[in-house]
């Protein structure tokens, strides 16, 4: 862990949260690495994919929107992690963005480029949901929120590599399929990962029936609405309206500077890597705060800063965009950090790794909304006009956070009450009875 030790010295001092906490989040960080990877080619390579395949502004939004779908299916996959295990899923998820991301490469057609990036984002939402489950487990209270700003860092220099590599591509042979070739590297992981990766304690505990319900019992996104309906709304309003202005900023940020400001290839990937590189140092510094001094407060001031740099970004000069840029990186992946966080503490042992599932599919219909919303006005408005005008939801995902309790510096144990006892919960009859066939 000496490597893992040094690289987190980069961002501040490292505090003694014991051996098996540090083993954890090495590995686990591992993996986001490679998930951001695959998230930073979907921004830089679009315009070049619209070229190829020899589509418009209004259809790229509206296939951008597509791959946002492909974040359904976790809603189905989460709760396997807190029937069958976090390791064991988490591990799966690896699997299935390094296959996805490589058969990108080999796409013929935006429909085949969509349908492999449909696949991959499910794998992605499903990773990040079992992975900061695990770190969050596994961590001290106290450190929690920095455990989660190393885990988002350590992704965010990810997308910093495909940005670096992107600055090659028109001279990479095959151009960007390359670049989405490169994912089959996570596959040689696999045997360290399933050697490293430890099932979390609390649910060992939970499968013994130590805390939690029962492990035979109900579980699923029905049961976690019933009994815990107030977080549940507030996690989805949260993630829903925060991608559905993030997302666009976000996803024709490349487009923007690339089509509009005409920047070449090496000036992105330089505003990327310099600029965004802010943003990495946003996810320890964020997790700092929200130690110290609670995670909504700095998520609702979040929230309220965002649409204004957004239209810093999309309509000042050359100078100004790169400033705004570094500063929306920060917003974005903090916010992103801060739901993550809030939402795996606020959930009980046996729904906790299902709760992800919403805020996948929260991200994801946000994300369908906010590009369809930019396709749909692509004609009556300028692209810079829709982005920064859609930015504006983001305001509400900091105040919708106010509903949940505050989770800094508190156990998870002492979190997690229901809304509702369990023994409400509307019984739902098989469906031979209702239908009579009983």
């Amino acid at each position: 862990m000496r490597f893992g030790r040094a690289l987190w010295r980069l961002f501040g001092p490292v505090p003694d949260v014991g051996a098996r906490c540090e083993h954890v989040l090495f590995y686990v960080s591992l993996a986001f690495f490679w998930e951001l990877y695959d998230l930073s080619l979907s921004m830089s390579v679009l315009s070049h994919v619209a070229t190829e395949f020899a589509i418009d502004r209004a259809v790229l939004a509206y296939a951008s929107s597509f791959v946002r779908f492909g974040a359904f299916p976790a809603l189905l996959l989460t709760p396997l992690a807190d029937k069958f295990g976090r390791r064991i899923v988490f591990v799966s998820a690896v699997l299935g963005i390094s296959l996805a991301t490589c058969a990108t490469a080999f796409s013929r057609s935006v429909e085949q480029y969509v349908a492999c990036q449909m696949v991959c984002r499910c794998f992605v939402e499903l990773c990040s949901a079992t992975g900061f489950v695990i770190v969050t487990e596994e961590f001290p209270a106290d450190h929690r929120g920095w455990g989660m700003g190393i885990l988002g860092a350590t992704g965010a220099l990810g997308f910093g590599m495909g940005a670096v590599l992107f600055a090659a591509v028109d001279v990479l042979p095959f151009g960007w399929r390359f670049l989405y070739f490169l994912g089959i590297l996570p596959v040689f992981l696999l045997p360290t990962l399933l050697r490293e990766v430890p099932e979390t304690e609390r649910f060992h505990k939970y499968r013994l029936g130590l805390v939690g319900a029962d492990p035979k019992g109900a579980t699923g996104p029905y049961t976690v609405c019933c009994t815990h309906t107030k977080r549940v709304l507030a996690v989805v309003v949260a993630c829903f309206t925060f991608s559905a202005g993030n997302t666009g900023v976000f996803q024709f940020s490349g487009y923007h500077v690339m089509s509009v400001k005409h920047w070449a290839p090496w000036q992105l990937s330089v505003l990327v890597v310099c600029a965004g590189s802010v943003g990495v140092m946003g996810n320890v510094i964020v997790g700092r705060l929200g130690d110290s001094h609670g995670r909504k407060p700095v998520a609702c001031a979040i929230s309220v800063a965002y649409p204004l740099l957004a239209y810093l970004f999309y309509h000042a000069g050359d100078v100004a965009l790169a400033f705004s840029w570094a500063a929306l990186t920060f917003c974005s992946v903090a916010m992103n950090v801060l739901i993550r966080t809030l939402t795996t503490e606020v959930f009980p042992t046996d729904y906790r790794s299902t709760a992800g599932g919403f805020v996948s599919v929260s991200n994801a219909l946000g994300g369908v909304v906010g590009l369809g919303l930019v396709g749909y006005g692509a004609e009556q408005y300028s692209l810079p006009d829709m982005v920064s005008g859609i930015a504006v939801v983001t305001v509400v995902s900091g105040f919708a956070l106010l509903l949940l309790p505050e989770t800094s510096g508190r156990e998870l144990e002492r979190l997690n009450g229901p809304d509702i006892s369990v023994k409400e919960i509307p019984v739902v009859p098989p469906l031979e009875e209702a239908l009579g066939f009983a």
